[in-house]
């Protein structure tokens, strides 16, 4: 429960096919109608670590190599990012690239000063 204007910042999983006591998992548009239907306002949604690379990783019994992209950026969003250079995409389009394939997303809800 959030104050009148209050803020919620945190992330949640899409993908994690290696996590054996996940309850749920939530695509983003899913994400959007469960924010919205609990009247917040999902002001921001940010991709991180893409599906694939944390299949790799579970499929590879979690090599180090992998652990990297914790920090950095993995593979496949770093070829997202080359697509968008080359065809000079709008920072929007990449988002959603990476949203698309993402394993995990980290978002920015707020409680709407006023309820309509």
């Amino acid at each position: 429960m959030l104050r009148p204007g209050g803020l919620f910042i945190g992330s949640t999983s899409r993908f994690e096919p290696y996590h054996s006591f996940s309850l749920w998992n939530h695509t983003p548009y899913g994400f959007r109608v469960l924010v919205e239907e609990a009247g917040l306002a999902l002001e921001e949604i940010r991709p991180s670590l893409d599906g694939v690379t944390l299949m790799m990783r579970a499929y590879h019994d979690k090599r180090k190599e992998c652990g990297r992209y914790w920090n950095e950026e993995s593979p496949l969003n770093t070829g997202i990012d080359a697509w968008a250079r080359k065809r000079r995409r709008r920072t929007a389009l990449v988002n959603l690239r990476k949203l698309t394939f993402c394993g995990q997303f980290a978002f920015r809800v707020t409680e709407p000063a006023t309820r309509a």
